[in-house]
Formats: C-alpha cells, structure tokens, sequence
C-alpha cells in the first residue's frame, strides 16, 4: 500500500505501535495494510449521500476532489443545437444518429 506519509498508529487488535508502511502487526499478525484501506473507504464514503449519491462536501480537499484531479477528462458534447426531423429527440451537433429513434444523419 502506498503511503503518503509514514506514521505510527495503535493496532486496533493487540494495541502495539505499528507503521502504516507495515503490511501487517508484528505483534498479533492484524491486516494493518487491509484495515488503512478499510478506514480510507469509510472517510470516502462519508462524503457522498447515500439517497443521491452526490457529494456532501464542496471541499477542495476532500478525498473525491483528490481523486477526481486524476480521472481522465472527457470533452463536454455541444449544447443542444437541433431535433431529430423524426422522433423529435434533442440531437446534439457532433452525433451521428438520433439517440432517440436511431435515425442515422449525414455528414
């Protein structure tokens, strides 16, 4: 598990003094790397709305923010320019067929 920073911590099974850069306790053999990504997951989950699913936080910190700084960054469609002749189906200007109806559009 990478780490950002190594510290000391407390193992929550036999409480001796372990680093987060072990994989394990060398007192009791507790997952210490298992229960790291364990409690990260639980921070990260604490930031979004379990009935939405949209972030609880705008903060720049915060863990999603982080990662979303590494997803790749997909280009945003054209706004809304016309409607398919057919169905009637907002089409944008760069798609080729109507996601409505199928109908496909020269080009």
């Amino acid at each position: 598990m990478a780490n950002d920073e190594e510290i000391d911590v407390e193992c929550p099974r036999c409480g001796k003094q372990v680093s987060t850069s072990d994989e394990e306790c060398s007192g009791c053999g507790f997952d210490i790397d298992r229960w790291l990504t364990d409690e990260k997951m639980e921070v990260l989950l604490s930031q979004v709305d379990d009935e939405t699913f949209e972030l609880k936080t705008d903060d720049p910190d915060s863990i999603i923010e982080r990662i979303k700084q590494f997803a790749p960054k997909k280009p945003k469609k054209e706004v809304f320019t016309y409607e398919c002749p057919l169905c009637g189906t907002e089409v944008y200007k760069d798609d080729e067929k109507c996601p409505g109806c199928g109908a496909l559009f020269e080009t």
